[in-house]
């Protein structure tokens, strides 16, 4: 052996050979002495009597003992719904031309003028802000957060202003 390759080869070739023996050598019966009769029996592993198989019990959990109070009951707050406020455009006038809402709830706007489409400006803090183009009979709908103040207007009817109060 000239190198550390051969010598780990060897020991590898041992250590294989040692473990085939080893399995091959394992007995296939186990003596069973009985102190009650003189004598000796042999019993198969693979097929042990049912007095050699040990059996665990469970234990039963003990009972649950219950709290003698009882609990408080749980108080569920009421969500309260948006309010839905409606508003009409007929003519470039909205109706009504004031409105004042709480904080969360919705407005919708129904163009209910037979010749027109509009679109709505509306402005808060000096910004802009427009509803999509609405043909009769749409409406376009959206919820508001306050407190703020916004006017709004619909294009080509910028001296006919109405007025939204969001309250927070």
């Amino acid at each position: 052996m000239k190198n550390k390759e051969d010598v780990f080869l060897v020991g590898l070739i041992v250590v294989i050979i040692v473990l085939v023996v080893a399995l091959f050598m394992t007995p296939t019966q186990i003596a069973e002495v009985n102190l009650k009769e003189a004598g000796q029996a042999s019993i198969d592993i693979a097929n042990p009597p049912r007095e050699a198989i040990i059996v665990e019990t469970v234990k039963e959990p003990e009972a649950v003992v219950e709290p003698e109070e009882e609990p408080e009951p749980v108080v569920v707050e009421e969500i309260e719904e948006p309010e839905i406020h409606y508003v009409e455009i007929n003519n470039g006038i909205f109706t009504p031309n004031d409105l004042t809402i709480e904080s969360g709830d919705m407005v919708v706007w129904e163009n209910v003028d037979s010749m027109r489409s509009y679109q709505i400006v509306f402005t808060a803090y000096n910004q802009n802000t427009y509803s999509p183009k609405m043909r009769t009979g749409d409406t376009y709908s959206r919820s508001f957060e306050g407190p703020i103040r916004y006017y709004f207007h619909a294009t080509g009817y910028e001296r006919k202003k109405a007025r939204l109060i969001v309250e927070g």
